[in-house]
């Protein structure tokens, strides 16, 4: 997941979490004054930007005025510098939006979405869910509010990490989200479907709970609806063929 790092009454942090809010890009947020950044994580982003250290300063800030840092900076070495910026979260300029293999510090929204793009074409992301059935219904979950999607309807299931086969990271996913161990059976349909932020590969089994009640350790709710209900909730867009297929098989 990208990290978003800001300070929450910087308006230019503002604007660019409302830009990745609008454009329904999932990341994490970090404030910066409260968790500054540290030297380990620092040359990190350095080296992912391209950029040159300075470019790293918040030359706007009460704190980098005050130490007279314009002044200062062209006589310090990099160690220096990177020292210094992980000292205080103020002197890092911001906001930072943080990727697998980029960093961009400052906000542009041209360039947040051209780099956005280009990130999300590189790479398909593979995520697993279950269709569980229970005496005609099949199980629902509806995503948290404070995420992307947010309160929107889905398939319980999530990403396939390194080193996990699907299966196995469905029966992870379950457990963490549902306190259930699942049993699954066969795929029953998989897509591939283009966020804004992300484009996924998802697959959809056919499982079933093997043990334990469900339980909404992370979700907004949970419910167990039939196919003709179907179009009494809002889905995540990427289920839509699998909605359409489920009504065609099962709606009978």
């Amino acid at each position: 997941m990208l990290k978003f790092i800001c300070y929450p009454k910087c308006t230019t942090c503002q604007k660019a979490k409302k830009w990745l809010d609008d454009n329904k890009i999932d990341y994490e947020l970090r404030d910066i004054k409260l968790d500054n950044p540290t030297l380990n994580e620092l040359t990190d982003w350095y080296k992912k930007s391209g950029l040159p250290l300075k470019k790293f300063f918040n030359t706007s800030g009460l704190l980098y005025k005050s130490l007279d840092l314009k002044n200062k900076l062209p006589e310090m070495t990099e160690d220096e510098m990177f020292k210094l910026l992980s000292t205080d979260g103020m002197l890092v300029k911001r906001p930072l939006l943080i990727g697998e293999d980029f960093v961009l510090v400052g906000f542009k929204d041209t360039v947040w979405a051209e780099t956005l793009k280009e990130h999300k074409n590189k790479a398909v992301v593979p995520v697993v869910a279950a269709l569980i059935w229970d005496n005609g219904k099949f199980m629902i979950c509806q995503r948290p509010k404070h995420k992307t999607r947010g309160l929107m309807w889905e398939f319980v299931g999530g990403k396939v990490e390194p080193g996990e086969t699907k299966a196995q990271a469905l029966i992870r996913e379950c457990r963490e989200e549902l306190d259930v161990t699942l049993s699954v059976g066969d795929v029953f349909m998989d897509v591939v479907h283009e966020y804004p932020d992300i484009t996924v590969h998802l697959t959809l089994f056919n499982a079933t709970v093997a043990e334990g009640i469900p339980q909404k350790l992370e979700h907004n709710d949970i419910k167990w609806i039939t196919p003709k209900e179907i179009p009494n909730y809002t889905f995540c867009p990427a289920n839509d063929t699998i909605l359409e297929r489920i009504i065609e098989v099962y709606d009978n």
